[in-house]
């Protein structure tokens, strides 16, 4: 079981490390581009950041929950197949597309709101 864990987790890797990345990457470039308005201190970004990547990392598990679902679903004698690999990059587009489509989305909710998505963004 725990060479299967190990499985999953190298298999979610690419996309985590993108999805950390984005997401930190965004809040560090909205921060830079406020700081006047904000004037924080060193410490509070600190923590902000660091409480920002816990609800990534919350959201990252929710967000990659199908393809977690279809890697357990999946037969063992199928992992690595073509069709594997083909349905695995499908996801991985599609994945990196939604969270670039956000990031975006965020860059102008952020203009018009001074916040990042909420239940405004939702809406």
């Amino acid at each position: 079981m725990k060479a299967y864990t190990s499985y999953i987790l190298r298999r979610l890797k690419p996309l985590f490390v993108f999805f950390l990345s984005l997401e930190l990457a965004l809040r560090i470039v909205l921060l830079i581009r406020d700081r006047a308005q904000l004037d924080p201190e060193p410490l509070e970004v600190v923590a902000a950041l660091l409480m920002g990547v816990g609800y990534d990392l919350a959201v990252f598990t929710y967000f990659m929950l199908p393809l977690v679902v279809y890697l357990l679903l999946l037969p063992t004698r199928l992992h690595g197949t073509r069709a594997d690999r083909i349905l695995t990059g499908i996801f991985y587009f599609i994945a990196a597309y939604i969270l670039l489509f956000d990031a975006v989305g965020e860059w102008f909710f952020w203009d018009e709101f001074s916040a990042r998505f909420n239940f405004i963004g939702v809406d």
